[in-house]
């Protein structure tokens, strides 16, 4: 009989893998067994699980024209033939499930053999997919107290961090800007920032001569946009490094003096952990407008600044960025209320409670 198994089902972009690959590695720490399932899609951002431990399926998305419609449910019928086979080779014991359309499958099929699973909601606004996973759910988690749609049982217990976040905090000191010289990381999620690349270029040549001389600029772009944005940095003469995915995330951006990011709340989680002054742009088109529900969810507790897309177009980070790379006593306090508002073992906190109710 093999042992109890916990399975981790996780798909779609980095925000739905990233907390879901901290839980993974808290509960192999623990010597639990544990199953890393994602989609095709998402591969690639779970480099952090060992293969013997990945059961990759078949991407699903939701279906533009009617002649996708017969090619996904193939895929989705394939998805569900995986997860009965993996539930006759595994003892199971409990799914936990990080939102995102992949995940109503393996999920689903869980209820209906009658093996529990819980889900947890990354965002400020509960997505389509867990809301009618909530309905069935054993057990809801959640990243910020007042997630619009989320059930009254659900527990808010936060984001978890990647381990290799949470190794950096621990020998990190607060922020600290060297005079000669101003680190920005520029970060679009895990599908980059189209707008980004479009618009930073063009707001760091408006700078100062003199502040423009201190800027090392290491800025994540779509493969598509990564020669564009390489010439136009050249053509406003920053010193830049452009890479279509930072891979060693972590340590990137604990080094840098100012962060531009999106609001996906995995990337903020993981920013403020690390305590980086940061200018946070949502996605205007996010599903629900959940991004810019997350970004106040921080700056209003002092803890980076909020910026739209219309401000970003309009070329306000120019004089935001001036305003702080000449007021560093500004950064220092943002990166202290990040220290205050960061929580740094919540995947511990989770383990536990699937660990105490399921095993």
């Amino acid at each position: 009989m093999s042992k109890k198994t916990i399975a981790i089902v996780a798909g779609g972009t980095g925000g739905h893998v990233f907390p879901a690959v901290s839980l993974f590695q808290e509960l192999k720490t623990g010597g639990q067994e544990v199953l890393f399932i994602t989609d095709q899609r998402a591969e690639q951002f779970c480099t952090d699980v060992p293969q013997n431990d990945l059961i990759v399926m078949n991407t699903i998305k939701i279906p533009k024209h009617i002649e996708h419609i017969a090619k996904n449910l193939s895929k989705l019928f394939k998805n569900i033939k995986h997860i009965k086979k993996l539930l006759n080779q595994e003892d199971v014991v409990v799914f936990v499930g990080f939102g995102g359309l992949f995940s109503l499958v393996p999920l689903m099929y869980s209820c209906i053999k009658k093996i529990p699973f819980v889900v947890h909601e990354q965002n400020m606004v509960m997505g389509i997919s867990n809301r009618f996973l909530s309905k069935f759910a054993n057990q809801i988690f959640l990243s910020f107290r007042d997630t619009k749609y989320a059930p009254k049982n659900a527990l808010a217990i936060g984001l978890p961090i990647r381990k290799k976040f949470v190794d950096l905090v621990e020998s990190q000191k607060l922020y600290g800007a060297s005079k000669d010289k101003f680190e920005i990381c520029v970060i679009g999620g895990s599908q980059g920032a189209l707008i980004f690349s479009q618009e930073i270029p063009k707001s760091l040549d408006a700078l100062p001569q003199n502040l423009k001389e201190r800027i090392n600029l290491i800025q994540q772009a779509r493969v598509e946009d990564v020669k564009d944005l390489e010439a136009n940095l050249k053509k406003a003469k920053i010193k830049a490094e452009v890479r279509p995915f930072i891979t060693d995330s972590a340590y990137v951006l604990s080094k840098a003096d100012l962060v531009i990011c999106r609001a996906g709340a995995s990337t903020i989680a993981e920013v403020v952990a690390l305590g980086r002054p940061a200018i946070i742009v949502p996605f205007a088109k996010a599903r629900d407008n959940h991004q810019v529900a997350n970004a106040k969810a921080y700056t209003q507790n002092g803890c980076g600044w909020f910026l739209t897309e219309e401000q970003l177009r309009k070329g306000e980070i120019t004089q935001l960025i001036k305003y702080l790379m000449e007021n560093s006593q500004e950064l220092l306090k943002s990166s202290e209320n990040m220290k205050k508002a960061r929580k740094l073992n919540v995947a511990g906190l989770i383990a536990d409670k699937i660990c105490q109710d399921f095993l």
